[in-house]
């Protein structure tokens, strides 16, 4: 990034601060404005505004919304690059938002493999995803059935321990 393009976005980064506090709906169009302006591949750049938040719900229900909108408006290697490149950013954050991030990607088997590439790539990672998929199977409805999820999420946990 040149002076000029770190300024703007300095900018952008003092917007979604401020709005983190006033509005959940002025904080997705800020982050999607962001992402437009600077390309996903400064989504860590992104991510970085949100370092102080992570006890904060709304917040963390609005950017994983966002989040999701820029990952369909974005070339999927690209997104997945970018993403496995900040998992340690992306992790401490809540469980929640990144549990609905996983659901979406395994609805499709391309997408639900990306978690055994991740574990391979990454295997500091394995826990974590691990500890996601648990989180989905575990959920219930209150009727005490599964969530409609789960016939997904255990198929990708099976591939992801037997390719361990």
């Amino acid at each position: 990034m040149n002076p000029e393009e770190i300024n703007f976005f300095k900018t952008h980064l003092s917007e979604i601060r401020k709005y983190k506090k006033e509005s959940d709906y002025e904080l997705s169009n800020t982050l999607l404005v962001a992402s437009n302006d600077f390309g996903i591949e400064h989504l860590d750049l992104i991510l970085l505004a949100f370092d102080d938040e992570s006890e904060d719900q709304s917040a963390i229900y609005s950017f994983r919304h966002s989040f999701a909108d820029i990952y369909k408006k974005t070339d999927k290697e690209t997104f997945f690059e970018v993403f496995l490149s900040n998992l340690s950013i992306l992790f401490p954050h809540a469980i929640g938002w990144a549990r609905t991030l996983f659901t979406q990607w395994t609805y499709n088997e391309p997408e639900g493999l990306l978690f055994v590439k991740i574990a391979r790539r990454y295997p500091d990672t394995k826990e974590k995803i691990l500890s996601v998929f648990d989180i989905i199977l575990n959920e219930r409805y209150d009727d005490g059935t599964e969530s409609h999820d789960a016939a997904n999420v255990k198929k990708y946990k099976e591939i992801l321990l037997a390719n361990s």
